[in-house]
This record gives structure tokens, sequence and C-alpha cells, in this order.
């Protein structure tokens, strides 16, 4: 088996993170930063661009902004109650009592 064979679709694919055009305003440089991805459950096949931040050249110095994405938190935020919702149902179904039927 050739491996290069094997993971030569791996090394055509698209890089995983796209750079958008720099631009400047009052002598400071911002260089966008966006991950590409494709969408997970169907739908349209064209690759989806998430921002994940921007470099920022400002007197000769390069920094890293990572972007704040809302929805990811929203997301989070929302899977963390749902284990607190299920674990408080199966909290309270475990210390109901048994009832018999007669």
């Amino acid at each position: 088996m050739d491996l290069r064979k094997l993971f030569s679709p791996a090394q055509e694919a698209e890089p995983p993170e796209v750079f958008g055009e720099p631009l400047e305003r009052d002598g400071v440089t911002f260089i966008p930063v966006a991950r590409l991805g494709r969408p997970l459950l169907g739908g349209t096949r064209t690759p989806q661009l998430t921002p994940i931040g921007a470099y920022v050249i400002r007197d000769g110095n390069v920094q890293w902004e990572p972007a704040f994405d809302l929805n990811r938190v929203v997301l989070v935020g929302q899977l963390v109650a749902l284990a607190v919702a299920l674990a408080v149902l199966l909290w309270t179904l475990q210390r109901r009592p048994a009832t018999t039927n007669r």
C-alpha cells in the first residue's frame, strides 16, 4: 500500500486558516484570520469561514487578538444548562419512593 496515494487528498485540501486583506487605520495594520471548515450537517457544500482573530501590527510589534465568538459561548451555556437539568431530573427520579401496584 502506497501511503502517499492514501494521504494525497489531505495534502490537496484547503489550508485550515485563511488570512484576509490587511486593513490599515491610524498607523495600525490589522490582518483578519478565519478558520476554514466544512458544514457538519449537510446543506451547502461551500466551505464556511469562522473568524478566529486578527494580527495587529502597531509600531513594528505584532500581537495576536483572538475573536470573541458569542455563538460558541451561548452554545456551551446551553449544553451546561441541559446537563444540569438532566442531572436534577435523574436525582429527583431516584429519590422518589417506589410505588407498588396492588
